[in-house]
């Protein structure tokens, strides 16, 4: 009997030992924990690196912005008979390797597109057009345009110079009067003597 009482005074026991552990789980469950000022100051400080940053697309040409599309450069012309010829560097072909050492008169009829000696004839065209000799320093100078065929007029400036002088001179009267003034002995000077003789000319006007 005396042990019967104490085997059910334990289990009442352990039933209420229970129903603390129960409700001390139920309290904690609810419970939030704050970290200390300690906890914060002594926690690593881990840094995410900043998202690198999205390369700009490159756009075809036909979807550029507008302003930022790289369109050719173009220079314009007006001929001897008012037509408004509009070309770019790659319709202007290499300066002719052309001499007129012995053909001054062809020199004379090239030389430019608004006088009577004009037979519409060149030794340099663009799209089909023959350009006479005067334009020429328009066309292959790189002023303003730096990368307009570049060096193409210096390797030429030297004889357009001398072609301007000697074209000028041969209209200043006819032309057999001309080969009056630059001949010896009947024959007509060479290309360098006429050359000589107007810088001496001009050195005398100055």
């Amino acid at each position: 009997m005396v042990a019967q009482d104490v085997k059910q005074s334990i289990e009442i026991t352990n039933m209420q030992l229970m129903q603390i552990l129960q409700h001390i789980t139920a309290s904690l469950s609810h419970t939030t924990f704050y970290p200390t000022q300690h906890s914060v100051i002594g926690a690593p400080v881990q840094r995410q690196p900043a998202p690198a940053a999205a390369p700009s697309p490159i756009l075809p040409s036909s979807l550029q912005p507008q302003g930022q599309s790289s369109m050719p450069v173009t220079r314009s012309l007006t001929l001897g008979d008012g037509q408004q010829l509009v070309f770019t560097a790659d319709d202007v072909p290499v300066p002719p390797a052309v001499s007129f050492a012995r053909d001054i008169a062809t020199l004379n009829m090239m030389w430019d597109d608004t006088s009577e000696h004009w037979k519409n004839d060149s030794k340099m065209r663009i799209k089909g057009i023959p350009i006479a000799i005067v334009y020429w320093n328009d066309i292959y100078t790189s002023k303003p345009n730096i990368n307009w065929k570049p060096k193409q007029w210096k390797g030429i400036k030297g004889k357009w110079f001398n072609w301007k002088v000697i074209v000028r001179r041969y209209r200043e009267s006819s032309p057999d009067q001309f080969w009056a003034t630059f001949s010896e002995n009947g024959q007509h000077l060479g290309y360098k003597a006429i050359l000589g003789r107007l810088s001496l000319e001009r050195k005398e006007k100055n």
